[in-house]
């Protein structure tokens, strides 16, 4: 856990590589059932094997520029090209921590493989929908909304040691995290990411496919937190 500590001191392109390095030290179990159960439903692996996938779409998010303000597509291109990040060099890394035992010479290991790309996906998707910033308190809470969504066991232990640590260093703010986490959970409860089809409504005004999804305004503990929390600062005396 000696890691964690410094992470801030990573660049934002690099922060991914290191979670999720932390992520696969609690195993994939989580993740492959929830990997098995998206893969039985039809839709999704048509989605998966289209000849552009939603990862080729997001990948290029710079060609997203040019939709309409407001719109998903434009939104996502905003947000990864305003915190400056590394898209490619993100993907390369996370790649390098998906599960073993893929064989790429059969189909259902390109599946698979193509799942796993989509599962990144899920991340920056989060980021965009929920509107968590990627400071470290919304870093957190997209790690955790991964979870709660079908991530990896490893994410919630991740926010938990982040919660903790904040709690360490500033008591007062105990239950401004409780709230928060409470927060966090129900407002990704019954929101579905998976199954929706954003490579169909990258043009589609945010607002409108919050609404269409589910997805609740942030509370005041999620706006505080975000106000008041950065990678060179722990959550400041005000809460």
């Amino acid at each position: 856990m000696f890691r964690w500590r410094g992470v801030e001191s990573y660049e934002p392109s690099e922060r991914p590589n290191v979670v999720f390095g932390y992520v696969s030290m609690f195993g994939n179990k989580r993740y492959e059932k929830s990997r098995q159960k998206f893969l039985q439903n039809p839709e999704n692996v048509l989605r998966l094997t289209r000849e552009k996938t939603l990862s080729d779409v997001l990948e290029n998010y710079q060609q997203l520029s040019n939709f309409p303000e407001g719109s998903f597509g434009r939104e996502f291109c905003e947000f990864m090209s305003s915190e400056e990040v590394d898209y490619a060099k993100f993907l390369s890394n996370y790649q390098k921590n998906q599960p073993s035992g893929l064989v790429e010479e059969t189909p259902l290991a390109g599946l698979m493989k193509e799942h796993h790309r989509w599962e990144k996906d899920v991340h920056d998707i989060i980021h965009v929908v929920f509107g968590y910033s990627r400071s470290r308190f919304g870093e957190g809470a997209t790690i955790a909304t991964h979870y709660f969504q079908g991530g990896a066991a490893g994410m919630i232990v991740l926010f938990l040691f982040g919660t903790v640590r904040v709690i360490y260093k500033r008591p007062s703010s105990l239950f401004t995290m409780i709230r928060v986490w409470i927060d966090i959970y129900w407002r990704q409860r019954g929101v579905d990411l998976r199954s929706y089809p954003f490579e169909d409504n990258l043009e589609k005004p945010l607002e409108e496919m919050r609404l269409a999804l589910g997805v609740r305004p942030p509370t005041k503990s999620i706006n505080t937190c975000e106000r008041h929390t950065t990678w060179s600062k722990e959550v400041v005396k005000t809460l």
